[in-house]
């Protein structure tokens, strides 16, 4: 688990009632697993590039989910693009994580999408004032932007056994 998986862990177990995750499997097999109680379908995936995992799979079932809230966390070209293609029903959340720095070209190509689907979200969070200074697609749209700095969950810190200071 990265830092956005821990995340959006979380946030699944703040909520806990009528909430699944979709994503990305790291292998070339759909897995539907219990994690916490919560339902994470992970989608076959042929492997990444630049970045962006390459899951037939994940764009023709997101037709499929049905939710009164959709939460995006960005980037995620991939999401963004099933979207744009099947634009179920729900309230759309974005968590923006960071902006696209390195893959320029694909960038060229996504920032149109991108831009549409920014104007589509309902609310964007940022963990930080300065990610709304920074990043060049979200200036405009600071009406839309609520700052909620990451946390922890205090309960893992606990249990953390340290040698005493000698």
């Amino acid at each position: 688990i990265g830092g956005v998986e821990q995340h959006v862990r979380d946030i699944c177990n703040g909520i806990k009632k009528n909430i699944s995750v979709i994503c990305c499997n790291t292998k070339n097999k759909t897995s539907i697993e219990m994690i916490d109680d919560i339902k994470i379908t992970k989608y076959a995936s042929l492997g990444i590039f630049a970045s962006l995992p390459i899951s037939l799979p994940f764009i023709l079932n997101f037709r499929k989910q049905k939710a009164d809230v959709l939460h995006f966390h960005l980037p995620n070209p991939l999401a963004v693009m099933s979207y744009f293609l099947f634009r179920i029903k729900g309230k759309i959340l974005i968590t923006w994580h960071a902006d696209i720095t390195k893959q320029k070209i694909a960038l060229f190509f996504y920032k149109p999408f991108l831009k549409w689907f920014l104007k589509r979200a309902d609310k964007i969070i940022v963990t930080s004032p300065n990610i709304i200074k920074s990043s060049p697609h979200l200036k405009k749209l600071k009406d839309k932007i609520t700052v909620i700095p990451l946390g922890i969950n205090p309960n893992d810190y606990l249990s953390i056994n340290l040698p005493k200071p000698t």
